[in-house]
């Protein structure tokens, strides 16, 4: 009957699979902080911008609807411009637009040249709180993050460039404004045909 030899384990396969252990370990946890902080971040300046700038307007504003506003601010889009843009799926931006045209601060504009073609752009209320909506989120991060010290601000700037170079170029860059910038653009062309007219 053949004897079977178990080889010990090497060194080296010990150092490896231990070090394989610990990145996993440190993945986890950087997961798990990274899912719960974000959020509760961008609430806690939600809500210091509610109670400090005093502009109704702005504070009804979720974080998209901001976003969009500023956007828009730069120029007409399509809303099938802005999902790709933000990386979310058409219903979602949609729904976005409903509520900014229900507000009063977007309207469609259908185009002249292409009437297949439907544009959001900004009513003079919408350029008004997208005049004042990215320099207040400013001040709100500003002031957020104004407690750490400046080995701690270095920090968050070490994790801010190891996230972008993540992200891929065409990615929506919100100018400084967010810690965080967006996921990573979806490959698939979000580009969508509703009723015969491209929004």
């Amino acid at each position: 009957m053949a004897t079977i030899r178990i080889m010990p384990e090497s060194e080296q396969a010990r150092a490896i699979a231990e070090a394989e252990r610990a990145y996993r370990a440190r993945l986890d946890e950087a997961t798990t902080q990274v899912i719960r902080t974000f959020p509760r971040m961008f609430r806690t300046i939600k809500h210091g911008l509610r109670a400090a700038e005093g502009n109704p307007a702005l504070a009804d504003l979720g974080e998209q609807q901001m976003w969009v506003l500023y956007m828009l601010n730069r120029g007409p889009q399509l809303t099938s411009e802005l999902a790709r843009m933000f990386n979310v799926a058409m219903p979602t931006m949609t729904r976005t637009v409903d509520a900014l045209v229900q507000k009063g601060f977007v309207e469609r504009q259908q185009d002249a040249q292409d009437r297949r073609k439907m544009y959001l752009r900004l009513t003079e209320a919408g350029e008004q709180v997208a005049g004042t909506a990215h320099a207040s989120f400013r001040r709100g991060v500003a002031h957020f993050l104004s407690p750490l010290n400046g080995q701690q601000l270095d920090d968050i700037l070490r994790a801010c460039r190891h996230i972008g170079d993540l992200l891929p170029e065409l990615a929506f860059d919100y100018e400084s404004a967010c810690p965080v910038r967006p996921a990573a653009l979806q490959k698939e062309d979000v580009k969508q045909t509703i009723g015969g007219i491209e929004e």
